[in-house]
């Protein structure tokens, strides 16, 4: 066996020192790897020749990537992006690419001074000046809250640090920053993927989304010109089919699960056989059904009782999908967009909808001064919409609740679980969390057995295993 450091990410500013005339492109990665499945030669000395023959290994890679359509070797070529000074909500339609990774400022932890986008759609209109006061009242109130938030909370003794007495009030005053609000972060990303999101902002027809674009397409045509083709949406992409419009607006507080799966303990079961034995999964399916749940748990214990916080349940899990509908603020669904592997699928923001208000905020008695900028927000929304569709979304806050579709498999709700039932967790999205731990609890009583939150997995693996096992089954 041998390895080889192929390459890694690195930072502009030392490839900027290599010596004029030399090429440095992800680009003869993805050529020299296209070439490993048709050559007799190592996977080194192909490297060596792709280096050595930019413009031929450029045209290699066009050739294989868009004319013969192996579209997974343009996923070699991995791009860093720093993406400073954009909106809240362009970070929504970014963060919908799948495979990429993302780190953003998180308003949780920072205190915002109140830097914002303004559309160049609405600037030299009269928009603007509503658009610009209603965003300064808007930092205004996040200001006052944050203040507020702390003092109630040191008056009443919350019995936690001033470090996580200022993130408490932080964290809700939050709730009432526009999504025009400026934020920054770090984007990784393939070059397959990075094609798709360039079709998506193209898409939006919004000028902040087409500046991303542009800026996004020239650094990465620069670095790797062969790799990128298929930038701008076309038809297909764009077409809006003219559907019934429906008058009733969800504003149910609960969570709906709109798709389940009939025996689906039974089901990961079978498949977490049939990995190991020769037999169809239908007849070990017809078997398991047939098994006493004794034997079922007790087979299940077998892997739950060598699990530990941080692993991850078998793929056998993956065999059931589930999927809910619900009603949540922009910054619960910022921590929901994260779960990329997920199908997750979003209505367009609107007022009518409602707006979520932590506990904590109402108790501040400022809910006067909260309803006027919720209805100056709400009266500029339409005003923009009738400009361009989308521009609205710049003037709603934090707590505008959008209505979310989310199918998974149970392993990613696991994964799900661990993070977002934790005790860390954002608290809206915890509550969410938890429903879906008790709705699993009727879905698949076996196998959501341990659907949890790390602190409580830790201390259900200390407490022993089989002894919560035992405490959820054995009837008193």
């Amino acid at each position: 066996m041998k390895i080889a450091l192929a390459g890694y990410n690195i930072d502009t500013s030392l490839t900027d020192q290599i010596p004029d005339g030399s090429i440095v492109t992800p680009e003869t990665i993805s050529a020299a790897y296209a070439r490993i499945s048709r050559s007799s030669k190592s996977v080194t000395e192909l490297r060596e020749e792709a280096k050595s023959e930019v413009e031929n290994a450029r045209k290699s890679n066009e050739n294989i990537i868009f004319d013969m359509g192996h579209g997974s070797i343009a996923e070699h070529a991995v791009f860093n992006f720093d993406i400073i000074g954009i909106s809240r909500y362009l970070t929504e339609i970014i963060q919908k690419t799948r495979f990429a990774s993302f780190t953003e400022k998180s308003q949780r932890y920072v205190t915002l001074k109140g830097d914002f986008v303004v559309p160049e759609e609405i600037k030299n209109t009269a928009a603007e000046k509503d658009y610009r006061d209603l965003i300064e009242r808007m930092n205004n109130l996040y200001r006052d809250l944050y203040e507020a938030g702390i003092k109630f909370l040191e008056k009443e003794n919350f019995s936690e640090s001033k470090k996580l007495i200022r993130g408490k009030a932080k964290e809700d005053a939050r709730y009432f920053l526009p999504l025009a609000t400026e934020t920054q972060m770090g984007m990784t990303v393939n070059a397959r993927s990075l094609e798709r999101l360039l079709r998506r902002l193209d898409k939006t027809g919004l000028k902040e989304a087409d500046e991303l674009r542009e800026n996004l397409l020239k650094h990465a045509k620069e670095a790797a010109p062969s790799v990128i083709r298929y930038t701008k949406a076309d038809d297909f992409e764009k077409f809006i089919p003219e559907l019934p419009r429906y008058k009733t607006i969800n504003k149910r507080e609960d969570i709906k699960f709109v798709k389940t799966e009939e025996y689906a303990d039974e089901k990961v079961i079978a498949s977490l056989i049939f990995e190991h034995s020769n037999c169809e999964w239908d007849e070990i399916f017809e078997s398991v059904k047939k098994l006493e749940k004794q034997s079922k748990i007790s087979f299940l214990m077998e892997y739950f009782k060598r699990m530990e916080p941080f692993n991850t349940v078998p793929r056998a899990f993956e065999v059931c999908d589930f999927a809910f509908e619900a009603l949540m603020s922009s910054s619960c669904f910022a921590q929901l967009k994260r779960h990329r592997p997920a199908t997750v699928i979003t209505q367009k923001y609107s007022p009518e909808s409602g707006v979520v208000i932590p506990e904590l905020i109402k108790k501040l008695k400022m809910n006067d001064r909260i309803e006027i900028i919720l209805k100056k927000s709400e009266n500029l929304f339409y005003e923009l919409e009738k400009i361009k569709k989308g521009l609205g979304s710049y003037v709603l806050c934090n707590g505008h609740k959008v209505n979310v579709l989310f199918k998974a498999n149970l392993r990613e709700f696991y994964h799900f679980s661990r993070l977002r039932s934790d005790k860390h967790a954002q608290w809206e999205i915890r509550e969410i969390s938890l429903k879906i731990d008790e709705k699993f609890k009727e879905f698949a009583p076996l196998t959501s057995l341990f659907m949890m939150g790390k602190d409580k997995f830790a201390e259900v693996k200390k407490n022993g295993i089989r002894n919560y096992t035992r405490s959820r089954f054995i009837k008193r």
